[in-house]
């Protein structure tokens, strides 16, 4: 996610290394300091359309077919 966000020129941080490790969550870590505040929203919305998109992408199934016997 971090990659594709790079792409829209949105950068984010893992923010995996923020926790202890067995208590390591998946995260990422917004610095909106400086940051114009019109676009936080906006990048915060083109946050939420990647997730989603990565989402769809993890669980689509494709049409399996059967063969012919």
């Amino acid at each position: 996610m971090i990659y594709l966000l790079q792409e829209r020129y949105i950068y984010v941080d893992n923010a995996s290394r923020m926790y202890i490790d067995r208590k390591k969550q998946k995260a990422i870590r917004l610095s909106i300091s400086q940051v114009d505040e019109k676009k936080i929203e906006l990048g915060i919305q083109q946050i939420a359309t990647c997730i989603m998109e990565l989402y769809e992408k993890n669980n689509y199934n494709s049409v399996s077919f059967k063969p012919y016997l």
